[in-house]
């Protein structure tokens, strides 16, 4: 839909989109105690499994089956983060592991490495996680991103300047051109796949 005025049928995906996440949402935190009055009503009391464990279980596969198919593994590997985040608290408040200073910065730095290990190696390419890297870090990290490939900007793009503009528009004008264009030129790692330097690659 990017560039383009989205027509009746795009905004109508859309809503419906948006309906049938807040059902699973919806369903999601109504099912969970349904299940709970439901398993102590069969079988007459609770136990360490029917508590919590099988009512969450059941109730997330319920709400899991009313989303959609394509967003299903973004919320398992959103799900998985909050559930080892959860067990390591718990863990931490019985005194059975020591948090270490910034731990959660080494984990985070050791995922995004992970993934960007993976997403420069062979993957499916309609993943939608993947899509989501490619949107961040651009797609010339991705294996087989060729630097000859048609969809590279330009070396120099040139400024074309209107007959009315102002001298003062125009010469700053020139003056962005200069700094973008030197930013561009500033320099790369060799082993860098992006076409200009490392700093402009970064600020873009």
């Amino acid at each position: 839909m990017r560039g383009r005025i989205p027509t009746r049928k795009d905004i109508k995906n859309t809503l419906l989109g948006i309906l049938q996440s807040s059902l699973f949402l919806t369903c999601n935190g109504a099912a969970f105690p349904l299940f709970i009055c439901f398993l102590r009503n069969i079988l007459g009391n609770f136990n360490v499994l029917t508590v919590s464990f099988v009512p969450a279980l059941l109730s997330s596969y319920v709400a899991i089956l009313l989303e959609r198919p394509s967003r299903r593994g973004l919320l398992s590997l959103y799900v998985t983060n909050v559930a080892s985040e959860t067990l390591f608290r718990m863990a931490s408040w019985r005194g059975l592991v020591k948090p270490l200073p910034y731990g959660e910065v080494i984990i985070f730095t050791t995922s995004i490495a992970t993934l960007l290990f993976l997403y420069r190696s062979s993957h499916a390419t309609n993943d939608s996680i993947y899509s989501l890297l490619r949107f961040v870090v651009g797609p010339f990290e991705e294996k087989g991103y060729a630097e000859n490939r048609e969809d590279l900007p330009p070396q120099d793009v040139s400024l074309r300047f209107d007959r009315r503009s102002s001298g003062v528009v125009k010469a700053a004008l020139q003056i962005y051109k200069s700094l973008v264009q030197g930013v561009k030129n500033y320099g790369r790692h060799p082993a860098c796949p992006h076409p200009f330097s490392c700093t402009f690659y970064t600020l873009q």
